[in-house]
């Protein structure tokens, strides 16, 4: 998986499982995190292009 689009409502519920598997330790960058007026936040970890390729 080279992109992930995760919504996060704006409260926290107690303990809960890792999201991702803490072996998972793959470089993000994050390309954009808009908010909507509900106070969701949209978070858009991508990892990062390989040197050889280009933007698209």
């Amino acid at each position: 998986m080279d992109e992930y689009r995760l919504y996060v409502p704006p409260f926290l519920l107690g303990r809960g499982k890792p999201l991702f598997p803490t072996s998972d330790n793959r470089p993000l960058h994050l390309a954009g995190n808009p908010t909507f007026g509900n106070g969701v936040a949209l978070l858009h970890p991508r990892c990062p292009l390989p040197p050889a390729v280009t933007s698209r």
